[in-house]
């Protein structure tokens, strides 16, 4: 009787064995998961965080384009200026030149 009792001991363990692995291999399978789960959240987070560098870097870029078109304009007043002046400075030495011209 013992030898039948290993035996169906033996037996017994042997049917454990593929439910063993089987639960093995779901809570790998359910690891692997939340694994890719993880992994798709980074690949998230990385995706908005290009997004957020690219919206960045066309706010730097439309920032910078302001400032040289302030800078244009400013320069295009001043040499509105000068080009005021040279022409008032042209009209006083034309009367000078030729004061008859003017009378």
């Amino acid at each position: 009787m013992k030898g039948e009792d290993q035996i169906l001991g033996l037996l017994a363990e042997l049917l454990r064995k593929p439910d063993q692995t089987h639960e093995t291999l779901a809570e790998m399978n359910n690891r692997l998961g939340n694994v890719e789960n993880r992994l798709g959240n980074v690949e998230n987070k990385l995706d908005t965080v290009a997004a957020n560098q690219v919206a960045h870097q066309q706010t730097l870029h439309t920032l910078a384009l302001n400032q040289h078109q302030r800078e244009l304009e400013d320069i295009m007043g001043i040499l509105d200026s000068v080009a005021r002046m040279q022409r008032d400075t042209n009209r006083r030495l034309d009367r000078l030149e030729h004061p008859g011209d003017f009378a």
